[in-house]
């Protein structure tokens, strides 16, 4: 069985939030349980290389002239994964069914906040694609019934897991008084929060961020507001993995204060790295943080978020709750899944 997976725009350059990382690492996964599973990467990637990676055109004209390039068409795939972007719409016009995995429900729900590209990419080529792909899934169950009922087809759940890997992880340094808090700068992540937390601290704590510039308001007047903070945030932008590694094993705590997410990869990151956990109270938070996690309600001052984060810091999780929990997020679990799903449906 040949399986494709296109992670062209997910290699595009200066790429690297969680569903690039959750593509990336999926096809590593897959081709470990299945030998024969190939990966078509912008051919500028370097985040990628090893067997079965083919490097074709990249950016939005390479993604869309995929199913038709000479370099497809010598795989003769089975199945064709797009792990993190919609498929071209060109590949629904060839033999290989297409298995999708959505990762969140933003778009429809929040789509006002993307810029139009985000929106006719992710919801309107989406939604208009999504009955002609042979299956869809979502990391989690509670993302897989919104989509269902969004997309009006039925959403499988597939599951997540870190996206780095953690075991290269230095060890840690805590007892800084830093904070940690990562994600793209767009308006769901809730930087004002966390900036405002910032300023109710005491010194010596300080703020690390670590994420790519992305969009809506906050992104645009992003330089503004860190001048206005820079005497207590430090803003990392897009960082390696060894140095987001270095960064979790020297913070104290990681915060969270997102309006909404489809899975919170960080946050998941930084709990199996055994950090202490303070997010917004959200249901997907409480479906996949930790149980030493601290829930705090979206309305909560600087001032109680401030006291709730140092006291969370003051009480790290023991070793064994930690192993515990890494131990319910793997990739290979997500890879058989995911491989199970399209055996059964060529079966059909």
């Amino acid at each position: 069985m040949a399986i494709a997976v296109d992670l062209v725009l997910a290699t595009r350059p200066n790429a690297s939030t969680g569903i690039e990382r959750y593509a990336i690492n999926l096809f590593k996964a897959m081709r470990e349980h299945a030998p024969d599973t190939v990966a078509f990467v912008d051919r500028r990637s370097t985040v990628l290389d090893g067997p079965n990676v083919i490097a074709v055109d990249g950016g939005f004209r390479g993604w869309l002239a995929l199913p038709r390039s000479q370099a497809f068409r010598d795989v003769d795939c089975d199945a064709l994964v797009c792990p993190a972007f919609p498929s071209s719409p060109l590949a629904l016009l060839g033999k290989a069914p297409v298995f999708r995995i959505i990762h969140d429900d933003f778009p429809w729900t929040r789509g006002e906040a993307m810029n139009l590209r985000g929106r006719f990419l992710f919801k309107h080529c989406e939604a208009a694609m999504a009955r002609r792909y042979g299956d869809v899934m979502a990391p989690t169950t509670l993302m897989a019934d919104s989509l269902s009922a969004i997309l009006h087809r039925p959403v499988g759940t597939i599951g997540n897991a870190p996206g780095i890997d953690l075991s290269l992880a230095p060890a840690p340094d805590r007892g800084q008084a830093q904070i940690i808090a990562v994600g793209t700068i767009e308006p769901r992540k809730n930087y004002d929060a966390v900036l405002d937390l910032a300023e109710a601290l005491p010194a010596p704590w300080r703020v690390q961020i670590v994420g790519r510039r992305g969009w809506g308001p906050i992104a645009e007047t992003w330089d503004s507001r860190l001048a206005r903070h820079e005497a207590r945030v430090e803003w990392h932008g897009h960082a390696s993995d060894a140095a987001l590694l270095g960064l979790y094993q020297s913070a104290d705590c990681f915060v969270s204060m997102s309006l909404a997410e489809g899975f919170n990869m960080p946050l998941v990151e930084a709990a199996s790295l055994g950090l202490p956990v303070v997010c917004s109270d959200i249901e997907i938070h409480r479906r996949v943080a930790p149980p030493w996690a601290r829930f705090a309600p979206l309305s909560i001052s600087a001032a109680d978020l401030a006291a709730i984060v140092r006291e969370a810091a003051a009480t790290p999780p023991s070793a064994q709750d930690v192993a515990h929990y890494a131990h319910a997020f793997s990739w290979g679990g997500i890879a058989q899944a995911l491989i199970g799903r399209i055996k059964a449906a060529r079966a059909k």
